[in-house]
C-alpha cells in the first residue's frame, strides 16, 4: 500500500506510539515544552520516516522482527549516542532484525530511517558487497 503522511505532536507517548516498524518508548530528558514532527512514506516495501524532535530525549526502540533498518542523522546538532556509541551526521546504522537499541539525544535532532522487509535488504547487500558504508551498533 502507498501512503504518506505529515504529523506533529507535542505528547511524546503519542509521537512514540505513531512511529512505524518498532515499538518505541520515549523519555524527554530537557525540562522544556516537547515538540516532534513525524514524515512517514510507505512505498510497497520500503518505509521512510524523517523525525524532528525538539528536546532530548532517550529512546529505547524494539524493531519488528521481519525488517530491517537503516538509520542516519539528517543534521549537525547536539551529541546523540546509539547504545552509548556517538553518531555524528552522515554515518550510517544499521540494525541487525529485532535488535533493541537505546538512542540518548542532548536536544533538538532531525534523523531519517529506511527499513525493507529482511529478504529485500540482503538481496539488495549482495550487490553492494565489498563497499564499506554502514557502522553496526552492538549491545
Amino acid at each position: 500500500m502507498l501512503s504518506s503522511a505529515v504529523r506533529t505532536f507535542a505528547d511524546s507517548d503519542a509521537y512514540a506510539a505513531t512511529i512505524q516498524g518498532a515499538t518505541v518508548e520515549l523519555t524527554v530528558t530537557q525540562n522544556t515544552d516537547f515538540a516532534a514532527k513525524l514524515t512517514s512514506v510507505r512505498l510497497h516495501r520500503l518505509w521512510m520516516q524523517r523525525y524532528r524532535e525538539s528536546a532530548g530525549t532517550i529512546r529505547h526502540a524494539r524493531p519488528v522482527p521481519d525488517r530491517a533498518i537503516v538509520s542516519f542523522l539528517t543534521q549537525p546538532g547536539p551529541e546523540v549516542t546509539l547504545n552509548g556509541i556517538p553518531t555524528p551526521p552522515g554515518r550510517l546504522m544499521r540494525f541487525s532484525p529485532s535488535q533493541e537499541f537505546y538512542r540518548r539525544s542532548a536536544g533538538r535532532v532531525t534523523s531519517q530511517s529506511v527499513s525493507l522487509p529482511i529478504e529485500a535488504m540482503a538481496a539488495g547487500g549482495r550487490r553492494w558487497r565489498g563497499v564499506t558504508c554502514c557502522h553496526r551498533v552492538t549491545h
